[in-house]
């Protein structure tokens, strides 16, 4: 049995139909879906009983119909992609940062890029954007287009 089958089936056996989707993409590759309310026990789990320590970065993506919070973490040449489906209606997710300390900046980031709010994390000011960036404006929203982007950025300067 491969790393990768031997981390799917772990996390198989311990969240059952909790895992939407357990992939392994290839070789040293592998995707994890799960609903929010799953997201940290997850990663906790790969931290506790698979030996997983090392954050390599955190994506945010706006998938139109909700977002996704998915941490990607290196583990013995595997790279473990752990999806968090949030709703658009609702957008948080609780932080990992207490569990995987890497995870601070890259959380800080998600919620600045798309307004996903981190709950449980010590620190949401601005990472990248100013200081006097408009409140509600979250650049890499999907919604949010170019000119109207451009239009509150000058008018907030002027």
């Amino acid at each position: 049995m491969t790393l990768e089958e031997e981390i799917v089936n772990k996390l198989k056996e311990k969240f059952g139909e909790k895992i939407l989707e357990a992939k392994i993409q290839r070789a040293r590759r592998i995707f994890i879906t799960v609903d929010r309310s799953t997201y940290k026990d997850v990663i906790r789990f790969l931290r506790d009983n698979i030996g997983v320590t090392h954050v390599s970065t955190i994506s945010g993506v706006d998938a139109v119909d909700r977002f996704e919070v998915i941490p990607h973490f290196s583990f013995k040449g595997v790279v473990i992609s752990v999806r968090g489906l949030i709703p658009k209606d609702n957008p948080e997710i609780d932080t990992i940062s207490d569990v995987i300390p890497g995870a601070f900046f890259y959380e800080k980031e998600v919620h600045e890029m798309f307004g996903i709010n981190i709950n449980g994390h010590p620190d949401l000011s601005h990472l990248e954007l100013p200081d006097e960036w408009p409140e509600g404006l979250y650049p890499l929203r999907k919604d949010v287009d170019l000119q109207t982007l451009l239009s509150k950025i000058t008018k907030e300067r002027d």
